[in-house]
């Protein structure tokens, strides 16, 4: 007895739907999505216009961090409550401790408590890089 396939039959009909749509699904993961493995090796080629835009968000916002450990006392004093006074103070810290090792350590220079620092913590990092 020879089977043949037809859409008459609901049963037949769903199945072949679905079978096409876990198809198509299978298909779009193997072959239009990045594995994790083809992202680390090439990521500029996956990133589209979404990821672009936060990657160029993500480096704007990286430009207006201030490394404490490199600073000048001009881009230390552009954070909001360090004055001339201040920066001087934090580049004599930085000079006499060898750098900071994290941003809450500049509570331990004198003048700049928990209050002042919890102003401007989100404005600073710590690199032990001097570039």
């Amino acid at each position: 007895m020879e089977y043949k396939l037809s859409f008459t039959n609901k049963i037949n009909k769903y199945l072949i739907i679905s079978a096409l749509v876990i198809g198509c699904g299978l298909w779009y993961s193997t072959y239009r999505q990045p594995n994790k493995v083809q992202f680390i090796q090439n990521p500029e080629k996956y990133y589209n216009n979404v990821d672009i835009a936060e990657k160029f968000e993500t480096s704007m916002y990286l430009e207006n961090l201030i490394n404490i450990n490199t600073a000048t006392k001009e881009e230390l004093m552009t954070i909001s409550g360090i004055g001339e006074v201040m920066a001087d103070k934090i580049i004599e810290y930085r000079t006499q401790h060898g750098g900071f090792a994290k941003t809450d350590e500049l509570m331990n220079v004198y003048g700049i408590g928990e209050k002042t620092y919890e102003k401007f913590k989100d404005r600073v990092i710590v690199s032990l890089n001097a570039s």
